[in-house]
């Protein structure tokens, strides 16, 4: 009884296993008949176009030669029309991820100092072909700028500083003065990539200026070591506690 139902069951597996196979050859022959239903219509049509051109040419006493070449022409033109069109449309080409820096610079205290006005100027005139929505990253950017000119107004001895500090003030105003210049004719497109620019361009600068600030801490708490533990060393023994 057992082999008998493990008979049964197996070859009812394999009816099912038939009847899909089965199923999917008729599916297959359905679309290429479809297919070939479509090609002969086309060309049934693209066919009764070009007799139709080429007896109308034919009365109106043209030659058989041109008569029979609008008629090929006819032909072609009909096909291409009635070709089968491809029910898979593209899809829209994706927008451009913005650029993310990381950067991530709160800094409350003022901006450029009264010997730095043309810097000031030219971050004014960068943000004004920034999208409102970016002004704020333009901000951080400026930020880190700043810190770095704060320092390096602080010292002259560190002359990674002072560098970076002469790179920012010669090369800032230069780009927002050749950004603005191409900004007055640009159209929407051209104003966009202009405004990606100076963000990514601005931020580079930024992170130089971090890069460096960073270099200038760490070795100041080198050589400083920590102010703190200092202080209350200090403290500690002048209070006698």
């Amino acid at each position: 009884m057992i082999g008998f139902a493990l008979l049964l069951i197996a070859t009812f597996a394999a009816l099912a296993l038939c009847m899909a196979m089965l199923g999917a050859v008729l599916r297959a022959i359905v679309r290429a008949i479809a297919v070939l239903v479509r090609i002969a219509v086309m060309l049934a049509l693209a066919g009764a176009a070009a007799l139709a051109t080429g007896l109308g040419f034919a009365a109106a006493g043209a030659d058989a030669g041109p008569a029979a070449l609008m008629g090929l022409l006819a032909f072609s033109v009909a096909a291409w029309l009635l070709r089968p069109r491809s029910r898979h449309r593209s899809k829209p080409r994706a927008a451009e991820p913005e650029r993310d820096f990381g950067l991530a610079v709160a800094y409350a205290g003022p901006l450029e100092n009264e010997g730095d006005a043309a810097l000031g100027a030219a971050w004014e005139q960068l943000a004004a072909m920034v999208p409102a929505e970016r002004t704020a990253s333009l901000f951080e950017v400026r930020a880190a700028c700043v810190q770095l000119l704060s320092i390096a107004g602080r010292t002259a001895i560190d002359l990674e500083i002072v560098a970076c500090a002469v790179f920012l003030r010669r090369n800032l105003p230069e780009l927002a003065a050749r950004n603005a210049q191409l900004w007055a004719d640009a159209d929407a497109g051209a104003r966009r990539a202009l405004s990606q620019g100076i963000l990514d361009y601005t931020a580079r600068m930024a992170l130089y200026a971090l890069r460096e600030t960073a270099r200038e801490a760490a070795h100041d708490r080198a050589v400083h070591g920590d102010g703190l533990a200092a202080l209350r060393n200090h403290i500690a023994a002048r209070t006698g506690c």
